[in-house]
């Protein structure tokens, strides 16, 4: 009789063991562990100062999901192979984004001024045929795929709807017209699926109808702003499921058509009722740099963090800060801690911008290297 108590008890412990197990996955209670994880792949930050020893530690800890390179940071091509070689070969649970700002034109991290070939502006590229944009687009994608980096923060599909605006001044458009820009933008997303690069559409909802530029300051597209400039989003994104990889960058511009208070990267309204519900994207949603004047002068950081996160973006960008901020990666992982302790912030909603970076990651996983180019 004792023996079979004995055997019942056990059974009895072996199931509650087993049940203390999955309960915790199954309701989205996670270690302090799992939670860095969580949050660290939502995280895409500039070197700065740190530096690469610092940039791997950080990727090595989980702390951040990815780099995005600037032309700064970029001394010769050596440097470079040098920087995305150990960014590549770091150990870490989850592939590292790492990323360029690589358009063409003046928005080129990989330039003449650092030892590489220029690449034409989107303005000067819609001078040829798309076929020859695909040519070109091309070898900008066998370069970047050369170098490890598996993210390209282009295309820009802004409409230049004025000849005033700085994206027009800066030659970032294709032009004004929806089905044009769309046409060299396919070129652009098709060169870079190749060679297992992710793209991102940029900048929602628009920012070819205003003049000012967000690196400097608050800019209000209110009264310039046309449903057009949705005409690029609605016709890629709805071709997307064809494409490997593709993100959208949400801009940082003030639209009180859709929001009386935030800019777009901080807008609910923006970022899930309209890019995520109303054109229906269900991929990667990141940020344009939060470092930016148009935020970082209007908005506190936790307020940044938290009310773009709740408003839908997935991935925040932190790039280019001056002076640099070495504590800025703890001060996020902070700030998203005390938030969802105190209900700011829902677990769920971070757990799925989690698993939509991680499918996106798996889609570029496997992007070329020089060594399999040898092979």
């Amino acid at each position: 009789m004792h023996t079979v108590r004995r055997v019942f008890f056990v059974r009895v412990v072996v199931c509650v063991c087993a049940a203390l197990l999955v309960v915790p996955r199954a309701f989205g209670i996670y270690s302090k562990q799992d939670l860095n994880e969580i949050v660290g792949q939502l995280i895409v930050v500039s070197m700065g100062d740190g530096g690469l020893e610092t940039t791997k530690r950080l990727l090595e800890e989980g702390r951040i999901g990815g780099v995005i390179i600037l032309r700064e940071d970029v001394v010769s091509a050596e440097n470079l192979r040098k920087i995305t070689d150990e960014i590549h070969s770091v150990k870490s649970k989850h592939i590292p984004f790492i990323a360029a700002d690589m358009e063409g034109g003046l928005v080129a991290a990989l330039n003449a001024t650092n030892g590489f070939a220029e690449f034409p502006s989107a303005c000067e590229m819609a001078k040829k045929t798309p076929e020859e944009a695909r040519e070109v687009y091309g070898k900008m994608a066998d370069l970047l795929a050369d170098y490890h980096f598996n993210v390209n923060f282009a295309p820009c599909v802004d409409l230049a709807s004025r000849p005033d605006s700085i994206i027009a001044i800066k030659g970032r458009s294709y032009g004004s017209d929806a089905n044009d820009v769309c046409k060299f933008a396919r070129s652009f997303i098709d060169a870079h699926s190749t060679n297992g690069i992710a793209t991102c559409l940029k900048h929602f909802p628009g920012h070819g109808s205003v003049s000012g530029d967000t690196h400097n300051g608050f800019v209000d597209a209110t009264n310039s702003w046309m449903w057009a400039e949705l005409g690029p989003y609605r016709n890629l994104l709805s071709e997307s499921d064809q494409s490997p990889a593709m993100m959208v960058m949400v801009s940082h511009v003030f639209n009180g058509n859709f929001d009386d208070k935030y800019p777009a990267s901080l807008s609910r309204n923006s970022v899930e009722v309209l890019l995520r519900n109303g054109i229906g994207f269900g991929g990667v949603i990141i940020s344009d740099s939060l470092t930016m004047l148009a935020i970082k002068n209007n908005f506190p950081l936790e307020e940044t963090v938290v009310t773009s996160l709740n408003a839908g973006v997935d991935v925040l960008l932190f790039s280019n800060e001056k002076p640099f901020d070495s504590e800025i990666v703890n001060k996020i992982h902070g700030i998203i801690g005390r938030a969802l302790a105190d209900g700011r912030l829902d677990r769920r909603k971070l757990e799925r911008s989690f698993r939509r970076v991680v499918s996106l990651k798996k889609k570029i996983g496997g992007s070329r290297t020089p060594a399999a180019k040898a092979e």
